[in-house]
């Protein structure tokens, strides 16, 4: 039996291709399967790709909330 592979927040933040207080937010209001360890928040990886499947087009992410690897002044 393979143990199945957790994600950290930061892990699924570029994944998504996002901020890491959107992925918070989204495991605050429980738009995103998570597991909780202790303090910690971690996803299995499969639930994710499973997540994202689902959600297809109809994930929608505020353009200001996409996190393009540069500071907000351009550079």
């Amino acid at each position: 039996m393979s143990k199945e592979k957790l994600l950290t927040v930061k892990e699924v933040k570029d994944k998504l291709n996002v901020s890491e207080s959107t992925i918070r937010k989204l495991v605050r209001e429980s738009n995103i399967p998570f597991v909780r360890i202790c303090s910690k928040i971690l996803f299995k990886s499969t639930d994710i790709d499973y997540w994202l499947d689902m959600k297809g087009t109809r994930m929608i992410i505020a353009e200001d909330e996409v996190d393009y690897g540069v500071d907000h002044d351009g550079s």
